[in-house]
């Protein structure tokens, strides 16, 4: 049974909202009023996403209160086949990381979330063990950029710059990883939640080597700190 038919009774936007919560992990209203509902007011989204919740295609949990956040409900589970910890809240670690993503992509142009097969599907060489990473697409006019995601969870800079060069080390040792950084069809996006600690996380970064043509690109999400451990070590 394909996708269409599974949600046959759903409208388009209904589909896309339940599918857009489980390639990201999890969503906000914030965010689907500004993808889907920019033209209607901030209670048709409640609206819509409490009636999927109701019906067990959604399910909501508390953020930053008042704020709530969606993943996807047991139904979204079954039909999409996720596993059934996919409906059940987010760990302290996840969720910070999951919703920074969620944040840097949708407020990007051309910038979506991959999920591990199409990850394979366009470097069919990528390897098993680099697929738990988070990975997003960049389409540019004629070019597809990988980039690789490193999200910044509130400890020391040079901590942040070490687990990058890490990422680094594993996949360069393959000639098809090494051609990509040179073709600039690679990079690394750094998410952090303040300008200051996006700058000593730059400076730790130049402390190391790296491949010739490697691009790092560090993306200030500042709705990050509130769910961030209370020291926010620079």
């Amino acid at each position: 049974m394909n996708a269409k038919h599974r949600f046959r009774r759903f409208s388009d936007r209904d589909q896309e909202i339940i599918e857009l919560a489980a390639r990201y992990r999890l969503l906000t209203k914030e965010i689907l009023h500004r993808v889907h509902f920019d033209e209607s007011e901030p209670n048709a989204v409640t609206k819509v996403t409490q009636r999927l919740c109701d019906e067990q295609w959604l399910r909501k949990y508390p953020l930053v209160y008042p704020s709530q956040y969606l993943v996807p409900g047991k139904r979204a589970a079954q039909a999409l086949g996720l596993p059934l910890s996919r409906t059940l809240p987010l760990g302290p670690q996840s969720l910070p990381t999951e919703f920074a993503v969620l944040q840097y992509a949708t407020d990007a142009h051309g910038v979506g979330r991959m999920t591990p097969d199409e990850l394979v599907q366009l470097h069919p060489w990528y390897r098993d063990e680099w697929l738990t990473a988070i990975h997003c697409l960049r389409r540019n006019d004629k070019t597809q950029i990988i980039e690789l995601m490193r999200v910044d969870l509130g400890g020391p800079a040079d901590h942040v710059a070490r687990k990058c060069y890490a990422d680094i080390q594993t996949r360069i040792t393959l000639p098809e990883f090494e051609r990509l950084i040179s073709e600039s069809r690679f990079r690394v996006v750094v998410v952090t939640a303040t300008t200051d600690k996006a700058a000593a996380i730059q400076l730790a970064i130049q402390g190391h080597l790296w491949p010739a043509g490697l691009r790092f690109h560090f993306a200030v999400v500042t709705q990050l700190l509130p769910l961030l451990p209370r020291c926010f070590d620079v």
